[in-house]
């Protein structure tokens, strides 16, 4: 019984560092079972149907749906295996009971309390890997959608302010263009001519830095200046 154990810890230690996308490892772990359970428990034939029923989904679309699924089913087969291990530490907890040399009791209790002991560790161990890798790995992902978020702000803010600036290149040089070259008579010879020029570049400026910086309050400005360059004019 005892070799029976070592053989199903030894398979259980197996299927628990299988991966992602090991289908063919997941394959032979499955027919060992079936035949260490036909060996040593022939007449258990639900065991070898529970474990023939495990189906693990192949990697050709991997997604976090087929990953979940795979992590369900190696679960299932890890627990079916504990409890195939746990059937034959009761078969052999009676066998020890019925044997009359009490030495040979103790030390088969102490080596089953081992065994109990070393994989009741080695699942805290595990289990607490995997949370840290978990927490890791969303940490980094995080941090990630984090980074490529402040970069495509970056990008666009800067995209903003270069047709800012583009804007601003055309219509201060129409402008100068009409400043210097159309001539105007009720401009040119206005008593606020000077308020005039400086009240529309202010008007252009603050319309067009809507564009980089997308707030309401520019356009309110414009307004304002706007009204300003009405006063200015006809007042």
């Amino acid at each position: 019984m005892q070799e029976a154990i070592q053989k199903f810890e030894a398979l259980l230690r197996r299927v628990k560092k299988l991966h992602y996308g090991d289908v063919k490892l997941f394959e032979v772990e499955k027919k060992e079972a079936v035949m260490l359970i036909g060996h040593f428990l022939a007449e258990k034939k639900s065991y070898q149907k529970d474990v023939e029923e495990i189906v693990v989904p192949e990697n050709g679309n991997a997604n976090k749906k087929t990953e979940n699924l795979w992590i369900e089913k190696q679960q299932e087969f890890i627990g079916l295996l504990k409890l195939v291990i746990k059937d034959l530490k009761i078969r052999e907890k009676k066998e020890i009971g019925k044997s009359q040399n009490s030495d040979i009791a103790d030390e088969y209790r102490k080596e089953i309390e081992r065994i109990k002991n070393d994989a009741e560790k080695d699942l805290m161990l595990a289990k607490n890997n995997y949370n840290y890798l978990k927490r890791k790995y969303n940490l980094l992902e995080y941090n990630y959608k984090q980074l490529k978020r402040e970069h495509n702000e970056a990008i666009g803010r800067k995209r903003l302010w270069t047709i800012y600036a583009f804007m601003i290149i055309i219509f201060g040089t129409a402008i100068l263009i009409f400043d210097a070259f159309v001539e105007w008579p009720w401009f040119d010879l206005h008593d606020r001519n000077l308020y005039l020029k400086i009240t529309s570049i202010l008007f252009v400026a603050a319309l067009l830095l809507y564009v980089p910086m997308r707030k309401n309050r520019f356009i309110f400005l414009a307004i304002l200046l706007l009204g300003g360059i009405g006063a200015l004019a006809f007042l």
